[in-house]
């Protein structure tokens, strides 16, 4: 019986291993290479840009918080509504505050009444300079404390910092708010609004050589250079804006610069706080450049690569700095040449250091190479 078994087991795995070696599937399942179809990149010129992405933010926004504490009287604007530079939006109870202003006003009062009477005293004669400082000290602090009182009367309204689009109200009328601790609402400037993306260290050496090339100074930061903004839906890029900020160190963790453009947003509300842009930043001179299909371009931590088969048709890796999409292609500034062979089919058959196999295809988006 326990022969009969080790029959049958040995037919199964016969079966399998015939099985397997009649596979043809590009693999190498058959004791031969890969097989790949090969391209080489299309060499073309124009302008030298860079395409990167970033997030839309508010140029200025500020949580209103209360300075003065009470319940809350009034609110005096629609959420989501526009406001004005000094338009009130909220106002505090002020009876408590009016109370604290007329006993200092008060205070005030006696102490400006006791000074006029030391002066007149000394005047005579008839008191010490002593008395006379006492009652100027008294006076000063009295003046003092009317001044306090005054301003944080003032504070039981609460008024738009600046112009600009207000979120939604935390609290309602009837709420008690203590000072400095409730965020009554949200004013955020929109016009203009602020781009924030990141560039790669050879982005940032790029833009560097485009700087010194327009004759303006490293130290600036590239303050004021050109940049153009997209949207999600948008192919080209309409809003023209500036770089605004710099950051003068780069990430060693990421190996990013942090910069940010600043771009109106005049008579419309396009731009939002949170939107995903496109940014474009023309460096200025025509530089050559390849065009390789996209589907061929890969990316891991050390950054954008593709592979290529040497002369020996040895699989090969190649980091490349790559541009702004060309249709179905993707320009790439840096990392090949017109007689690279690059593998545009059979990427996932293939291992760095090993052999391939040409087979007769055209790519799509490329000159096919034999």
């Amino acid at each position: 019986m326990m022969g009969r078994y080790l029959t049958v087991a040995a037919v199964v795995a016969a079966t399998l291993v015939l099985s397997s070696c009649g596979r043809s599937d590009g693999g190498a399942a058959d004791g031969q290479p890969p097989q790949v179809t090969v391209a080489r990149p299309i060499k073309t010129e124009g302008a030298s840009v860079l395409e990167l992405t970033g997030t839309v933010s508010a140029s200025t926004s500020v949580d209103l918080t209360p300075q003065a504490s009470g319940p809350i009287v009034a609110k005096a604007f629609t959420d989501g509504s526009f406001v004005r530079r000094g338009q009130p939006l909220f106002r505090i109870s002020p009876e408590p505050y009016e109370a604290q202003l007329a006993l200092a006003t008060a205070a005030e009062a006696q102490a400006r009444a006791q000074y006029d009477l030391q002066q007149r005293l000394w005047a005579d004669d008839a008191t010490s300079r002593n008395n006379l400082d006492n009652a100027g000290h008294a006076l000063a602090q009295a003046e003092a404390n009317s001044r306090l009182a005054r301003i944080n009367l003032s504070y039981t309204v609460v008024r738009a910092p600046f112009s600009g689009w207000i979120g939604s109200t935390t609290v309602d009328v009837g709420d008690f708010v203590s000072a400095g601790t409730a965020r009554l609402a949200t004013i955020q400037r929109l016009d203009p609004v602020h781009v924030e993306f990141s560039l790669g260290e050879r982005q940032v050496l790029r833009i560097l050589e485009a700087l010194r090339a327009r004759g303006e100074t490293v130290t600036r930061s590239g303050r004021g250079y050109p940049v153009a903004v997209g949207l999600l839906d948008q192919t080209d890029f309409p809003y023209v804006g500036a770089l605004d900020f710099a950051d003068r160190r780069i990430d060693a963790s990421t190996g990013a610069l942090q910069a940010r453009a600043i771009v109106p947003n005049t008579g419309r509300t396009d731009l939002l706080p949170g939107m995903f842009a496109r940014v474009r930043i023309e460096l200025g001179a025509t530089e050559p450049r390849m065009e390789v299909p996209a589907s061929a371009i890969q990316s891991d931590p050390l950054g954008d690569y593709v592979l290529v088969l040497d002369a020996e048709n040895t699989v090969r890796r190649r980091d490349i700095e790559v541009g702004a999409d060309s249709g179905r292609n993707r320009i790439v500034l840096r990392g090949l040449s017109p007689q690279d062979r690059l593998i545009v089919n059979g990427l996932t058959n293939v291992r760095l250091g090993q052999p391939a196999r040409v087979v007769s295809a055209s790519a799509p988006a490329a000159t096919a190479a034999p």
